[in-house]
Order: structure tokens, then sequence, then C-alpha cells
């Protein structure tokens, strides 16, 4: 839930303002996988499984195989809580840090470590390229 309530418009408008923030629609599966869509379509366009850091490992093969087969790219993202709350939702506390590491296509090798802006700018570029990869490979 604390990926969630940072995830919110409310909250992650602080890093990227409100048009960009409305733009990152996503859904929630079972709390540790997300769909990123398409804002007016609803389209997927990539899967992030989130995790709380408790170290740098992150089991992803089927992630991965799922990714391949929906021809989605595919994210793990662990996160660091932070002892301050989320000033959108005060139930949660908020985050210090991500960990992201692109898992398919083109997986990446190690974690790229960011802080919540930088995070919140990744998820606008995560999008372009899921984007761009899914016109490029249209399944017809």
């Amino acid at each position: 839930m604390v990926y969630s309530a940072f995830h919110r418009i409310g909250s992650i408008k602080r890093f990227v303002g409100i048009e960009e923030a409305r733009e990152l629609s996503m859904i929630d599966i079972d709390a540790i996988l997300w769909i990123e869509a398409e804002h007016t379509t609803k389209e997927p366009i990539a899967i992030i499984e989130t995790a709380e850091r408790s170290n740098e490992y992150k089991a992803s093969s089927i992630l991965r195989k799922l990714a391949r087969r929906a021809a989605i790219p595919a994210y793990v993202v662990l996160h660091e809580s932070s002892k301050h709350v989320n000033p959108n939702d005060i139930r949660w506390p908020d985050i210090d840090q991500f960990l992201v590491k692109r898992i398919w296509p083109n997986a990446d090798k190690d974690y790229v470590v960011l802080s919540p802006q930088e995070y919140a700018k990744k998820l606008l570029e995560m999008r372009s390229y899921s984007t761009n990869y899914i016109k490029v490979n249209k399944r017809t």
C-alpha cells in the first residue's frame, strides 16, 4: 500500500506536475503487481512488480514470461519506506528511494537507484519506452 499511496495523482504530482501525474494511470493486480495503462484507451503498456526493499534480489521469471507473452515491457521496482508520512495519504509512509530494473525486453543488468522525484520522471520514461515498444512490435 505504500507504493499505491505514492503512485496516486495527489502524491506523484509533487514531482511531475498535475498534468503528467494524471497520465500515470495504473491498476493494482495483487498489491505488488501493477499494470501501467494508457490514460485514454486503458490499454496496458507495462507490468511493474513492486516490493519493499529487503535486498536487491526479487524473483521475476514468471513476470518476465508474462510480459513476453503479453508483448509489453516489465519492470521490478523495489522501494524503501520513509520515516515521514505520505502527504497525500497520511495512513502510509512516504518513499525515500526506489531501485528500478527492466526485466523484459532488453533486461537491465543492475538496478538503478532513484529518488522519488527521479522515479516519477522515470515512470514517464518507462511509459514512453513501453508505448514505443508496443507500436514497433504490434501483433496483428
